[in-house]
């Protein structure tokens, strides 16, 4: 499958890698947005230079003009999880002046690396 490229002369975002889900949308015309269009998966990030590599989604995506809103996506399979980190401090505070009672707090967390 050939590739193509979008340069940048902004920093790209850090959080895009290699797999994301790429969508643009073309500028508003009249006031008038359009619906984002999936361009592609990304291949290569070559951040230096400023420049994403995707495979086009097939059989060809619709030009993508200047000016575009270009914007990823994470897939869900490998970026799916709960809260992440070692520590919470939670503080729970009732400023109601009558009586309450509470029946249960619960949270499910993952460490987010070893």
């Amino acid at each position: 499958m050939s590739t193509q490229s979008l340069s940048f002369t902004k920093a790209i975002n850090s959080s895009l890698q290699i797999g994301d889900r790429l969508f643009f949308s073309p500028p508003p015309v009249n006031g008038i947005t359009h619906e984002p269009m999936f361009a592609g998966v990304v291949t290569n990030i070559l951040r230096r230079q400023g420049i994403i590599e995707f495979t086009p989604n097939l059989p060809a995506i619709p030009l993508m003009v200047q000016d575009s809103f270009i914007f990823f996506e994470k897939d869900i399979r490998a970026n799916e999880s709960n809260l992440k980190g070692y520590y919470a401090d939670v503080t729970l505070k009732n400023h109601s002046t009558k009586k309450v009672e509470l029946f249960a707090v619960s949270s499910e967390i993952g460490l987010s690396s070893k």
